[in-house]
C-alpha cells in the first residue's frame, strides 16, 4: 500500500521513482519491496523503466486505483470470517446474533476500501481519521 502511495504521491510528476526511494521514503525493506512491486507489476498497476534513470510508474490514474484492488491483489480477500465468506463456513450461521453484525462489519469495511483511491489518500492530510 505504501508502495503505491509513493507512486501516486510522485505521478504528477510524470517521471519514475527509483526503488530506492520508495524504500526509503517508505521505510520498506528493499528485498520485500521487490516482490511488492513485482505482484504489482503482474497485475498490471505499474510498471518499470530499466537503467540509470529507472524506477517505476503508475499505469493507471491514482483516482483510478482503490485501495481494495490493491488489498485483493496483496493480500487476498478482506473478511477472513468463514462464516462471512462461505455460507458453509459456519454451522451456526442461522442461528447467530453475531452474523448480522460481521456481515455489516464487513459490508462497511469493503464500500470504503472499494471506494477510496488512491488520489483521496493522496489529498489527505497526515494523521486523517475515518469514522465508521
Amino acid at each position: 500500500m505504501r508502495a503505491l502511495l509513493e507512486l501516486s504521491l510522485n505521478h504528477h510528476k510524470q517521471e519514475v521513482t527509483s526503488i530506492q526511494e520508495i524504500a526509503q521514503r517508505q521505510e520498506i525493506p528493499l528485498k520485500f519491496l521487490e516482490q511488492i512491486l513485482l505482484s504489482l507489476k503482474k497485475a498490471g498497476l505499474i510498471e518499470s523503466r530499466r537503467g540509470n534513470a529507472g524506477g517505476y510508474y503508475l499505469v493507471k490514474q491514482p483516482e483510478e486505483i482503490t485501495v481494495g484492488e490493491v488489498l485483493k491483489i496483496t493480500d487476498g480477500p478482506v473478511m477472513t470470517l468463514a462464516c462471512i465468506n462461505s455460507p458453509a463456513g459456519c454451522e451456526r450461521q442461522t442461528r447467530c446474533h453475531f452474523y448480522p453484525l460481521w456481515r455489516e462489519v464487513n459490508s462497511t469495511v469493503e464500500r470504503m476500501i472499494y471506494s477510496t483511491t488512491f488520489a483521496d489518500l493522496c489529498g489527505q492530510p497526515r494523521g486523517y481519521m475515518y469514522h465508521i
